[in-house]
């Protein structure tokens, strides 16, 4: 992992030594392409010798990185495509545009309405359709002030899909109001309660021993994962949802997320390891009988898996039901409790954003334990849960990450633990 990070150093050092330099070059005398930029990181990922399951995460930071200093107008989903494309073609010379190789019109305006994630499959009628919308505006948790939107870019999204001709698109193709869905089933045991201020909800979780790391049952493991052995966690509580852009705003008194146009309800993020131990100082200084922190990694992946159960996902085997993810995020943050919610009725564990532990990244198997306690010091802290910007690899419910306590992205954020007397 040093090596990935060592890019946001390195890239800078070579690009000195290349030419004139860096600062004649950002000056102005000389324009860099985003091709340029993506030919050097491939460079720089060749002369650190980054393995393939690690070269597309360092593509994209080396290119974040470069194209903040080149001052390129580049988007988190046009440098998500590019480190993709180029991570699956290393080797390739100058590199197509971004976000062309992946069938994307890198000038479109995102869209403010969530497509559904279903796909019309077989022959269907527009009010197969239309019902199918209304279904997923149950599953997703739509509220009224949305419905109107939410049902119209999904009815012309299945469409699409289905070959259909729509004898009314404007209209709002719902004629009533969605049937209400059963709630899923919370593992007994599990209890919400709500903090003090700014309302964040949590729920307890139960104490337990479970097997941590990469089990028969799961998949395209990474070695980080491996061995999976025996891990006790003690009763804590969780936040329900991962803490909210509103939220921190609350406490903090700015709101530091690049996507704020998501609204108050969606996660936090470009917040880093730091930055969070400021908002838990700040909740502990409002006093009670409770402190807040951030969960060890075997609290995480235990709750993760709604009390260690053998889940793909936070929540079960069907990445679409729980996560917001590469496929179905169009390259941003979702508002919070959209997805279902795992059996301890914890919401976004997989995907969305990314969430600091306390824990550094150790192998399973060490004395230490390292993922049954909180780090000291400057070392880097593992994330956990993927977000929208990745695959399922990386949104797996035994996945780990790690970075430096500093580093802040527009796919990380936190959901908070506490505990109670």
């Amino acid at each position: 992992m040093q090596r990935i990070l060592s890019c946001f150093s390195g890239c800078l050092a070579l690009f000195i030594l290349y030419g004139y330099g860096m600062e004649e070059a950002w000056a102005g005398k000389y324009k860099y392409t985003e091709a340029d930029l993506r030919a050097q990181c491939r460079e720089d990922a060749a002369s650190d010798r980054i393995p393939a399951d690690e070269l597309e995460e360092y593509l994209r930071g080396c290119l974040q990185n470069l194209v903040q200093q080149a001052g390129l107008s580049l988007s988190d989903t046009q440098i998500a495509a590019a480190s993709r494309a180029d991570a699956r073609n290393p080797g390739a010379g100058r590199a197509p545009d971004s976000g062309r190789d992946q069938g994307l019109d890198a000038s479109a305006p995102q869209s403010r309405t969530k497509p559904s994630g279903k796909t019309a499959k077989g022959k269907h009628t527009e009010a197969d359709l239309r019902r199918q919308c209304r279904e997923d505006a149950v599953e997703d948790r739509v509220t009224d002030d949305e419905m109107t939107d939410y049902l119209q870019g999904c009815l012309k999204n299945l469409a699409r899909q289905a070959g259909v001709s729509l004898t009314g698109e404007e209209e709002s193709p719902v004629q009533e109001k969605p049937v209400q869905a059963p709630q899923a089933r919370v593992r007994k045991g599990s209890e919400s309660v709500l903090a003090g201020a700014q309302g964040i909800e949590f729920v307890k979780i139960p104490a337990g021993t479970f097997e941590i790391g990469c089990g028969t049952w799961q998949s395209n493991c990474f070695n980080s994962e491996k061995p999976a052995q025996q891990a006790r966690v003690e009763q804590f509580e969780l936040g329900r949802y991962e803490v909210t852009q509103g939220q921190w705003q609350a406490v903090m008194g700015k709101n530091p997320a690049k996507y704020k146009s998501c609204g108050e309800n969606c996660p936090v993020e470009q917040v880093s390891w730091n930055d969070v131990q400021e908002l838990i100082n700040q909740l502990n200084a409002q006093g009670g009988n409770c402190r807040y922190r951030l969960p060890t990694e075997a609290e995480w992946e235990f709750a993760c898996r709604s009390g260690g159960d053998p889940e793909k996902f936070c929540g079960g085997h069907d990445i679409d039901l729980v996560a917001w993810h590469e496929g179905n995020a169009e390259g941003k943050t979702h508002p919070v409790g959209k997805k279902a919610k795992n059996g301890l009725g914890l919401y976004d564990m997989s995907g969305n954003v990314w969430e600091w532990t306390c824990s550094e990244m150790g192998r399973y198997g060490d004395p230490d334990k390292s993922h049954t306690r909180c780090g000291s010091g400057d070392a880097n802290r593992v994330l956990r849960g993927g977000s929208w910007y990745y695959t399922e690899t990386r949104v797996r419910s035994t996945n780990r990450f790690d970075y430096d306590p500093g580093y802040r992205n527009g796919d990380i954020g936190v959901r908070l633990a506490r505990t109670c007397p």
